[in-house]
């Protein structure tokens, strides 16, 4: 993939609990909106992993890649609207087999509040927007402390249910908890991925397809201003 398309990511479009215990994970719809805004001023295209693989952008033009894990329903309350709104593309990462889970909680999952997930009819509006999905497998493991076996049934099983759903093909994977080795690089791409996305910070000049690093984003309170600030100088130096 082209060096100079950063990639951004997110969690949950919403305010933490009072409980919840790794808060960095949310944005706030406010925060949100202000972040996609001051993108657009920089003057930022929004493209998915479909577009990088089909050549379908303008490489002459700033190129940004909106992901979101997990695929819970904060992401169609609140980031949908946004994205609509200013007619923005994004990536969602879903679990595969938690698709109109209610209050759930995986397990060795960091924080303990109950999860709500995209339904198959929330999925099919979005993806009739033009929002892609990728796997988050089919649970939200660590991948690296299963058998290879386990880890190729994840992988593949996933992204054939996702597949058979939506209709179309599944180009990326996010791997949860950031986790993964050699091992699973080589079986995602045994098993038909294009592109993996990572929790490692920075560009992808030397990055492998299957191994990406992201920005993260979070921001709910005053000073995440500042921190999405500082992000997005970072990032336009690497890109100038």
């Amino acid at each position: 993939m082209e060096a100079d398309i950063p990639i951004l990511y997110y969690h949950f479009i919403k305010l933490p609990s009072a409980n919840t215990r790794i808060k960095g994970l949310y944005t706030s719809v406010k925060h949100f909106e202000w972040q996609i805004k001051f993108l657009k001023s920089k003057g930022f295209a929004f493209i998915t992993f479909e577009d990088v693989r089909n050549g379908n952008y303008e490489k002459k033009k700033r190129n940004v890649i909106l992901t979101f894990d997990d695929g819970c329903d904060s992401l169609y309350y609140n980031a949908f609207p946004v994205l609509k709104k200013y007619g923005i593309k994004a990536v969602i990462y879903v679990v595969a087999k938690s698709i109109g889970a209610r209050n759930i909680v995986w397990p060795l999952n960091e924080n303990l509040d109950p999860l709500n997930i995209l339904t198959k009819e929330q999925i099919h509006e979005m993806t009739n927007f033009g929002i892609e999905f990728g796997s988050h497998l089919c649970h939200h493991v660590h991948l690296p402390q299963l058998s290879l076996n386990e880890i190729k049934s994840e992988l593949s099983e996933s992204k054939l249910i996702l597949e058979s759903e939506l209709g179309r093909e599944v180009y990326s994977v996010a791997y949860p908890f950031g986790s993964y080795n050699n091992d699973v690089l080589k079986i995602a791409l045994e098993t038909g991925y294009q592109f993996g996305v990572t929790t490692k910070s920075g560009n992808n000049a030397y990055a492998n397809d299957l191994e990406l690093f992201r920005y993260p984003v979070k921001g709910y309170s005053l000073r995440h201003y500042w921190y999405f600030y500082r992000t997005m100088r970072k990032l336009l130096k690497n890109l100038n």
